[in-house]
């Protein structure tokens, strides 16, 4: 989004209204950025920021916030996974790929009867993979 003032509230307001009028996107997460805070001087850049204290601000232009922007998508990423812990059958090779494949932060703890395993994974990945050990939770 344009920073400029006028065409900035203009562009915020109309694309807000059509998000009502769609169905179900009310409910989906939204990130502000604000491109071409480069052109911006001091003042209305803390204007900018009081105006909309949840915003990125970022300039394509210089890499400014840029960084910032990148934390804040990995960080909403994250807090859509969901935690696993299965035990893995060593016979069920194929499931523990499907686990690397699909999940972060992937532990592995190998025991008498297969390996415990612990990632974090979207929510369908998380329930197909458990399905597919019949729901067997893990033996720790």
């Amino acid at each position: 989004m344009d920073h400029q003032k006028a065409k900035q509230r203009q562009q915020l307001r109309r694309r807000n209204h059509v998000r009502r009028r769609i169905q179900g996107t009310a409910e989906r997460p939204r990130l502000l950025v604000l491109n071409k805070v480069d052109l911006l001087d001091g003042a209305e850049r803390a204007a900018l920021v009081n105006r909309h204290p949840d915003a990125v601000l970022v300039s394509a232009a210089t890499g400014e916030g840029l960084d910032a922007l990148r934390a804040r998508l990995v960080d909403f990423a994250r807090s859509r996974l969901v935690p696993l812990e299965v035990l893995v059958p060593y016979r069920e090779g194929s499931v523990l790929a499907a686990i690397y494949a699909a999940g972060r932060d992937v532990e592995q703890e190998p025991g008498p009867d297969g390996t415990v395993v612990r990632a974090l994974l979207p929510p369908a990945d998380a329930a197909r993979i458990t399905a597919a050990l019949n729901g067997r939770p893990a033996q720790t």
